[in-house]
């Protein structure tokens, strides 16, 4: 058996023979997507032009915790608005970076708020070494080294093209 038969064994196939997509969106599915990023989008940017216009916000660590964890719930946004696009627009490359996205926006999320406890934790705990050593500057540069790598992490087949970004679910990926 060569490599694209045992590939091809690998995908699941809806019952009329074709690919899988990912992405399967229904009525309710994309008026619910689109009541979210109406209130959501508006209403996190909003509170990200607050925290970045007010200098006063801007010399506490935990303010840069806080913006990046509305920044990254913004980022929730984003797997939605492709398959909204993919919904009026379906074409391979949408599907491919709906792929190559998904899963991103939720563990940067997580990462974040879990930065953002583990600081509030030091501050808690030691008071005194926290004013010393966590600087708005660092919080800010190991926010974004720390993400870097979780992308990294996260899409380590896609980047190093151990695995293509393809269109389809596979077996592992399917429930």
């Amino acid at each position: 058996m060569n490599a694209s038969s045992s590939h091809q064994l690998d995908i699941v196939l809806t019952p009329n023979g074709e690919v899988q997509k990912p992405i399967s969106l229904d009525i309710f599915l994309i008026i619910t997507k689109l009541i979210g990023a109406f209130i959501g989008i508006p209403l996190n940017t909003f509170i990200v032009l607050i925290i970045i216009r007010l200098r006063r916000l801007h010399s506490k660590p935990r303010n840069i915790f806080l913006l990046a964890m509305i920044i990254s719930n913004l980022l929730l946004y984003f797997p939605s608005l492709i398959e909204l696009i993919y919904w009026f627009l379906p074409l391979e490359n949408v599907c491919r970076s709906y792929v190559a996205v998904i899963g991103l926006p939720n563990a940067i999320l997580l990462w974040t708020m879990f930065l953002a406890l583990a600081d509030r934790y030091v501050a808690i705990k030691y008071p005194l070494k926290h004013r010393e050593k966590v600087t708005v500057r660092r919080a800010i540069v190991f926010l974004f080294i720390s993400t870097a790598v979780l992308i990294f992490i996260m899409k380590f087949i896609f980047i190093v093209g151990l695995a293509p970004i393809g269109c389809e679910i596979w077996f592992v990926h399917s429930k």
